[in-house]
């Protein structure tokens, strides 16, 4: 597989590129999935407890603060921020 990384002349990596997306957009958070060493500029750079990193494939090394073994489990991590997002089911009505 391969992957194009476009990143702004202005900015030195995909961390610095990252960060600039959240001003411009006036975020304030971040879950990031990476797997590639490129994600680790956003890992290093996004630290904090505003930032969550998620590597794919445990790695010594990450600066991510989690990681999830294989690809596969992306689907899963994706789904659950979803259902957190949208909050609990509303409660069913007995007519």
């Amino acid at each position: 597989t391969q992957c194009l990384n476009v990143i702004p002349r202005d900015l030195s990596d995909k961390g610095d590129a990252v960060l600039a997306l959240l001003e411009a957009g006036r975020r304030t958070h971040l879950v990031y999935l990476g797997d590639e060493e490129t994600d680790e500029d956003v890992f290093r750079k996004a630290a904090g407890e505003r930032f969550m990193g998620i590597r794919v494939g445990r790695s010594e090394a990450s600066s991510a603060g989690w990681y999830v073994s294989e690809q596969g489990e992306v689907d899963r991590v994706i789904e659950v921020f979803l259902a957190l997002v949208a909050g609990p089911a509303a409660p069913a009505t007995v007519a």
